[in-house]
């Protein structure tokens, strides 16, 4: 796979996660003019292209660089997700309001659901990257099964990220060098 596609993929996933889904919530028309299907269509190429990418990475690249692939898109969606707690925030509130509780309920859902697909969809390089760190020997399987289940739940996949990373790079210093051939 080549690098350009390597690359282009989380991009392609941000700015549809922005572009499509952000902007289609939150203003009365979408700034591209296009509808939903469209912008979930391109959220699922994006995945599968990202979960594409890792299955060629993970034959030649190190935990510790999938962890950092999957901190940088995490912080690349974290702007999204602050965004929508107050957008959420409000339709749950409507669920107080008895004429609006169908409405709010089927809002607050698509919103759930999308967002969490989203959250799954991130959250694949730093699954790959706990997979791969456990066959490198650098995470115990606790630890493993730890980061996974982590970045399978909303908020604490930030977490998980930060801290694989913080992990895996510590575990790269402290091994030691091969000795070099003279």
């Amino acid at each position: 796979m080549s690098t350009i596609a390597r690359v282009t993929a989380p991009i392609l996933l941000i700015l549809a996660a922005y572009i499509g889904g952000g902007a289609e919530l939150m203003l009365k028309h979408s700034i591209a003019g296009t509808g939903d299907a469209v912008w979930i269509s391109a959220i699922l190429i994006a995945g599968l292209a990202i979960l594409a990418s890792i299955l060629w990475l993970q034959r030649d690249t190190s935990a510790r660089s999938l962890a950092l692939w999957g901190l940088l898109l995490k912080l690349g969606l974290l702007p999204l997700y602050i965004g929508f707690l107050p957008f959420g925030a409000f339709l749950a509130a409507g669920l107080m309001a008895p004429p609006y509780l169908v409405l709010a309920i089927g809002y607050l859902f698509t919103l759930i659901c999308g967002m969490y697909a989203l959250l799954l969809t991130s959250s694949q390089y730093g699954i790959a990257a706990a997979h791969h760190a456990n066959t490198e020997g650098l995470l115990s399987t606790s630890s493993k099964r730890r980061h996974i289940t982590m970045h399978c739940l909303p908020l604490t996949d930030l977490i998980s990220s930060i801290w694989l990373c913080i992990l895996l790079y510590r575990a790269k210093k402290h091994t030691p060098a091969p000795a070099s051939e003279s």
